[in-house]
């Protein structure tokens, strides 16, 4: 997903802190996508971390 409107808008002042880079971050791994069997990106990567998957084959 890109984040050129739906949570950093169209304008070109966006807030550079860290506290609000790191919510939308959170937003976006916690959402789940229908790519990933309708799992979050964040539970994928936990899976992967857990099971010593190598995700560059």
């Amino acid at each position: 997903m890109l984040l050129d409107g739906g949570f950093l808008g169209l304008r070109r002042d966006h807030p550079q802190h860290q506290p609000y880079l790191t919510a939308i971050a959170e937003e976006l791994n916690n959402r789940p996508r229908a790519c990933l069997g309708f799992r979050t990106p964040q539970e994928v990567f936990q899976k992967q971390l857990i099971d010593g998957v190598d995700s560059t084959n």
